[in-house]
């Protein structure tokens, strides 16, 4: 209720004038068992035609360019969705002199039903797309939320409350937690305080550790300018505000299935694969198979090492090598290491152990256990179907 009550409040201040007052009447209607709070204003209230609007998600008043700050069109809508959650009514209306009224209505009663969703399904009108594509869990994956606006935030948290969500409040705690936890997706707002949403993608997009991570910008700013400077910065979706929520769980689904189809190519991927569309991407795991190859005879060779060698931290590597591939950086040398044995198997008139050797292992048991993980058969058996 608290919350309620502070999203009428903060819209009614945004449209009375300096000096204006603001009160709340509260009163019990104990032949209806209903409890009545009045928030009344004596701004300049707002049009007639406006007023069944304004419970609208995204919806602001025409004179909300006279108003001493601006809204996001979300609080009213907020506060009816949890006072029908709460089987109350709320109604508003501009009084006879100056201002307008909002009245809430809700009952009292010793056996309230307890809702089994947290959130109420008006807040995200959203529903699961169909679709055949090999789409996991959502809980596994991270998005990050760059919003200065808290009632957007707090929107976008109820909104894509199925992911692990973490939040900055401007471009530069964004880019700092982008580099931090390495999220799945970033959605980001374009004008904020500080570095904008472009100058945000911009710094990401050319960074390594950050360069593969998919960019939605939300923006109300549709022009054909702005549009062109999303994609300058290789945005890799532009959304307008106010924002679709099916549209914006589609775009992340899509970017997801996408990540999950790279991923596969990626854990096979070399110098004789055909390029992908991600050509950053393809340099970077180019770069790091060469590494291993390079050094595979070396069983002391560390992921430690591999860091060094493409000047990256560890916990960036792992990141960046988790998001490409679907594997964590040693499963992933081991891939390389095991691809690397089975054409040499091929190709060399050595026995088991010594092929072993040659890709940096030198417990034999150890070797066979991969292999076989890798490709469903023990290396003898494999030997023996080349035959």
């Amino acid at each position: 209720m608290k919350s309620v009550i502070n999203n009428i409040i903060s819209n009614a201040i945004k449209h009375t004038p300096e000096g204006g007052e603001i009160s709340v009447q509260v009163s019990l209607d104990q032949q209806h068992s209903v409890a009545i709070i009045d928030i009344i204003d004596n701004g300049e209230g707002i049009a007639d035609k406006e007023l069944q609007k304004v419970f609208e998600l995204f919806y602001q008043t025409e004179n909300v360019l006279f108003t001493k700050t601006k809204g996001s069109g979300i609080g009213l809508y907020y506060a009816k969705a949890l006072i029908d959650m709460m089987k109350g009514k709320i109604h508003i209306k501009n009084n006879e002199k100056q201002g307008t009224s909002v009245c809430l209505k809700l009952p009292i009663t010793n056996n309230a039903e307890r809702s089994k969703d947290k959130i109420p399904s008006i807040l995200t009108k959203y529903k699961t797309p169909k679709t055949t594509d090999n789409f996991e869990n959502k809980d596994t994956y991270n998005i990050l939320i760059i919003e200065d606006n808290p009632s957007v935030r707090a929107l976008l948290e109820m909104q894509l409350s199925t992911y692990n969500l973490s939040f900055a409040h401007d471009g530069n705690q964004g880019i700092q937690k982008a580099f931090k936890i390495i999220p799945d997706i970033i959605i980001s707002d374009v004008m904020m305080p500080g570095k904008n949403g472009y100058k945000v993608c911009s710094i990401l997009k050319q960074d390594q550790r950050t360069s593969h991570i998919p960019i939605i910008l939300l923006t109300a700013r549709v022009d054909r300018p702005s549009k062109l400077k999303g994609l300058e910065v290789e945005a890799d979706i532009y959304i307008k505000k106010p924002y679709d929520i099916n549209e914006l769980h589609l775009q992340i689904h899509n970017l997801i299935n996408n990540r999950l189809r790279l991923q596969k190519i990626y854990q096979h991927f070399d110098k004789d694969t055909t390029p992908t569309k991600q050509p950053k991407e393809d340099k970077f795991i180019l770069k790091f198979r060469a590494v291993i190859i390079n050094n595979i005879e070396n069983e002391n060779f560390t992921v430690q090492d591999v860091c060094e060698k493409l000047k990256i931290s560890r916990s960036g590597l792992h990141g960046k090598i988790k998001a490409l591939t679907g594997l964590s950086t040693a499963n992933f040398i081991n891939k390389i290491r095991m691809q690397r044995a089975k054409v040499l198997l091929e190709t060399e008139d050595k026995n088991i152990s010594e092929i072993a050797y040659m890709v940096g292992i030198t417990n034999l048991p150890y070797f066979s256990t991969l292999f076989k993980k890798e490709f469903g058969m023990s290396p003898m058996e494999y030997i023996e179907s080349l035959v």
